[in-house]
C-alpha cells in the first residue's frame, strides 16, 4: 500500500479496523483541442466511464447444404434489456414468417407462442441464447448474448448507427453462439 499511496492508515471502529489511503491521479496531458470530447455517462472529473449491461444481437444465415462459403451475418443489434433482445427476434420472426415454408413458419411461430419466455427467462439470467430455424437449405440463427456496452461521446441510447444494420461478410461468430448463412436469391 505504502508504494501506491500517498497517505494511508488504519484507525479503530467500534465494529472493527477502517483502511484508508489516498492516491493521487497525474493531470491529464494537455491537449491541442479547446473543448475535449465529454466521455458519456459516469464522472467525467475523474475520467471514469460507466458501462451499461444490455446484449449484443446478431442475425446469422448458412446454407445447409452444398454451401461453400461460411456463415453470414446479417444483421446485428445493441439491446439494453432482455425484452428489447427478444423483441428484436420476435419481430424479424413474424415479419419473414409469411416467406418461410410451411415447417420453417410452424417452428417460427411456435417459437414465438411457446418457447419465447424460456428465452426471456434465460436472457433475464444474462445467459446466451440462440434461436435457430430452418427454411429450405438455410438455416437461420439469432445468437443474443450479455455485454457491457461502453458509452460513446456524444452518442443517443435509442440511436443506432446504419453499420449496425449492415450486412458483414467478413465477420466471424462468437464462440458461444451458432452462426449460419443463406444465399442472396436474386429475382
Amino acid at each position: 500500500m505504502a508504494a501506491l499511496a500517498d497517505r494511508h492508515g488504519v484507525e479503530p471502529t467500534p465494529t472493527g479496523k477502517q483502511c484508508w489511503a489516498e492516491i493521487s491521479r497525474p493531470a491529464p496531458p494537455k491537449t491541442e483541442t479547446a473543448d475535449p470530447l465529454p466521455l458519456g455517462p459516469g464522472n467525467a472529473a475523474t475520467g471514469t466511464v460507466r458501462l451499461r449491461p444490455g446484449y449484443w444481437c446478431e442475425c446469422w444465415t448458412e446454407t445447409v447444404r452444398g454451401g461453400t462459403e461460411g456463415p453470414v451475418l446479417v444483421a446485428s443489434f445493441d439491446a439494453y434489456t432482455a425484452s428489447q433482445a427478444d423483441r428484436w427476434v420476435s419481430v424479424t420472426l413474424r415479419v419473414i414468417s409469411p416467406a418461410l415454408d410451411a415447417d420453417a413458419s410452424d417452428a417460427a411461430w411456435t417459437w414465438l407462442y411457446d418457447d419465447r419466455i424460456e428465452t426471456r427467462r434465460a436472457l433475464l439470467r444474462r445467459e446466451p441464447c440462440t434461436v435457430t430455424i430452418r427454411h429450405s437449405n438455410t438455416r437461420i440463427t439469432w445468437a443474443i448474448r450479455p455485454v457491457l456496452h461502453l458509452p460513446l461521446a456524444h452518442s443517443e441510447a435509442a440511436t443506432h448507427p446504419a453499420s449496425a444494420i449492415q450486412q458483414r461478410s467478413t465477420a466471424t461468430p462468437a464462440a458461444d453462439s451458432t452462426p449460419h448463412r443463406t444465399p442472396r436469391v436474386s429475382s
